[in-house]
Order: C-alpha cells, then sequence, then structure tokens
C-alpha cells in the first residue's frame, strides 16, 4: 500500500488497477474522481477516456467503438435525446449527436447526406438531399418534385428563382430544359420557325 501514490508507476504489480486508483495516479490516469471510473453509469470525456484510464474503466470502450472520431467533452450527451448543436456534438464524427440532431423520422444510415441541417431546412436541396431515404429533403422537394418529376439536378432551389440559369458550371445541370420548365419559366422559351 505504502507503493500507491509515490511518485512511481507500478505498471506490472496490483496497483495499477481500478481499484487502486491507477496506482494513485502515479500511471497517468490523473482525474478529479476516481469513484466515476468504470462506475458503469455513462463514459466520462477528457481524461477519463485515455488509455491511462483505461478509457473510463470500460464505460467509454462502446462509445469510442461507434464513434471513433468523435471527441467532444461531454460524451454521454451524445444520444442523450436533446440537441447539441454546439461544442461538436452535430458533427458526422458525433453521428449528428447520436441521431439527437435528425429530422425527426430519419436515421444516418438511411439518409447518407453530409449536413444533416440542410434537411427540412424550407429549401429544397439536391442529390442525396432529394432522395425517398432522405424524405425528399425532409419535405423541402415534394413541390418541386410534383411540377417538375424529371428535372435530374443538383441546383432544385435556382429552378424558379428569377435569374436564367442557362449552363449551371457544367452542362450535365443545364436548367434551361423542357423537364425543368425552362428553369421554372425564368428563361425566354424561343421557338424556332
Amino acid at each position: 500500500p505504502f507503493w500507491v501514490g509515490d511518485g512511481r508507476c507500478d505498471k506490472n504489480d496490483s496497483y495499477n488497477t481500478l481499484e487502486c486508483g491507477f496506482d494513485g495516479g502515479d500511471c497517468g490516469c490523473n482525474v478529479d474522481n476516481t469513484t466515476w471510473l468504470g462506475d458503469g453509469e455513462y463514459c466520462d470525456g477528457g481524461a477519463y477516456n485515455t488509455p491511462e484510464c483505461d478509457y473510463d474503466g470500460g464505460d467509454c470502450i462502446e462509445f469510442n467503438n461507434i464513434y471513433p472520431n468523435c471527441t467532444v467533452e461531454f460524451p454521454f450527451w451524445v444520444g442523450d435525446g436533446g440537441c447539441d448543436e454546439e461544442g461538436g456534438y452535430n458533427t458526422l464524427e458525433c453521428g449528428f449527436d447520436g441521431g439527437d440532431c435528425l429530422p425527426e423520422g430519419f436515421s444516418a444510415s438511411d439518409c447518407n447526406v453530409m449536413n444533416f441541417t440542410l434537411l427540412g431546412d424550407g429549401l429544397c436541396d439536391g442529390y442525396p438531399h432529394n432522395t425517398p431515404e432522405c424524405g425528399y429533403d425532409a419535405g423541402d422537394c415534394v413541390e418541386f418534385n410534383e411540377l417538375y418529376p424529371n428535372c435530374s439536378t443538383k441546383y432544385p432551389y435556382l429552378v424558379g428563382n428569377g435569374k436564367c440559369e442557362e449552363e449551371l458550371y457544367d452542362s450535365n445541370f443545364d436548367l434551361n430544359v423542357a423537364e425543368c420548365g425552362y428553369d421554372g419559366g425564368d428563361c425566354e422559351i424561343v421557338i424556332q420557325p
């Protein structure tokens, strides 16, 4: 017992265990409350979720397997039912706060987009948002799809915006075609004699 907390890490001894506070902190697990380590409640972040602290005494193993690149201050906020938009939680790495920041009825595995905040934002975004898996941009593209069912564009929000988009960035996304209602009426229809 006199070796616990003596300033020397006894890695190969029975002192470097959760029960002994990782040799009284000598082995690099320097946290404020060692009783939180392996308490089975949830994954504590920061210094607790480190190899030296055995990933919070094992409490963070599942979290780290699901979100290996999610480094947030309070991992237990991820998937807690409330959308935490700040602090790095609402990111792809953190599964958009463990799904808390996804529009209702969507899952990250079904709706494969990089930015879930564009879903249901009132603006019809193109592929991959305007797909059945994403609820046609969470409903934003329903009217567009009814008006222009054969208009395949990455930029549906430009259709009918008051400006004729004849060749938008590349010729594959020309909006001045019949399928897109000649850019939603923005482009003048020229009838050849």
